[in-house]
């Protein structure tokens, strides 16, 4: 009899954020035999924002959400990684990096403007979320 994957208790593995990469595991009696190669998922990994990526990168993490926004073109980061979020302001924003260069007050004042445009934003969307969900 062939099955999927499972812990070492013998209990699905759903309600922990560990996946394998396996064959299916035959069961002879009591003895399974496995060949699996644990993988885990990102979120294991502590992976944090650091507040330094608003005045480096122009990324904020906002409120409701679980993933870094960037302030320029409001696209998300996957992963809370100091190198995807560089990587997107260096590909995406270099005219951005030229215009504002690093630990100015222009750039400060920029980003300020960029980050109450956006919580604005995201008030204004709340707002309307909430006044719909009372009508129904």
């Amino acid at each position: 009899m062939f099955r999927p994957c499972c812990s070492p208790a013998g209990k699905r593995n759903r309600d922990f954020f560990i996946f394998h990469q396996c064959t299916l595991h035959r069961q002879c009696g009591d003895d399974v035999i496995t060949k699996c190669a644990k993988k885990t998922q990102v979120d294991l990994e502590n992976r944090v924002f650091k507040d330094d990526w608003a005045e480096k990168y122009a990324f904020i993490l906002p409120q409701s959400s679980t993933k870094p926004t960037c302030l320029i073109c409001t696209e998300t980061v996957g992963v809370m990684k100091s190198g995807n979020v560089k990587r997107h302001y260096d590909a995406k924003h270099r005219h951005f990096k030229q215009q504002y260069p690093q630990e100015r007050e222009v750039k400060t004042a920029k980003l300020w403007q960029l980050k109450s445009l956006c919580d604005s934003t995201n008030k204004l969307f709340r707002e309307i979320y909430d006044t719909a969900r009372k009508s129904y």
